[in-house]
C-alpha cells in the first residue's frame, strides 16, 4: 500500500487509472488484502528479493520490511539491495551480480528439491 501512497504526483495519477483510487475504502481494502506483507507467514520457501534503493515506484522500505519479517520467522532470504539502482537493475556490474546470484540461488534451491536429493 505504501507504494501507492508515497508515489510521486505523476505516478499517483497513472496509479489511479491502473489500480483504482486508494482513497476509496473498498479499493483500499482490496489492496490491503492483496499485500504480500499480510501473507508473509505463509511463505515457507527460500526467497530471493532484488530491489533498487532509489526505486520511485516501489519504496525499498517495503522490501526491507518483508525481508526483516521473514528473517525474524527463521525463513531463508537472499536480499540483493542495490543502493545505486531504481525501478530496475540497469548497471552492468549490478546486473551481472544479480544474474549470478539468481542462478546460484535457483541451482541450490532446485537441487535441494530434486528427486533423490538429501531429505527427499
Amino acid at each position: 500500500m505504501h507504494a501507492l501512497e508515497n508515489a510521486s504526483p505523476a505516478l499517483k495519477a497513472s496509479d489511479r487509472i491502473e489500480y483504482g483510487d486508494i482513497s476509496d475504502p473498498k479499493v483500499r481494502a482490496f489492496h490491503e488484502q492483496l499485500s504480500p506483507i499480510r501473507k508473509a507467514d505463509r511463505i515457507t520457501a527460500a526467497l530471493l528479493v532484488v530491489h533498487g534503493a532509489n526505486d520511485p515506484r516501489d519504496p525499498v522500505a517495503e522490501s526491507d520490511r518483508l525481508v526483516k519479517l521473514l528473517r525474524e520467522k527463521g525463513r531463508e532470504v537472499v536480499y540483493l539491495r542495490y543502493p545505486d539502482e531504481g525501478h530496475g537493475i540497469g548497471k552492468l556490474p549490478n546486473r551481472l551480480h544479480m544474474y549470478k546470484t539468481t542462478a546460484d540461488f535457483l541451482e541450490r534451491e532446485l537441487a535441494a528439491k530434486a528427486p533423490g536429493a538429501a531429505g527427499q
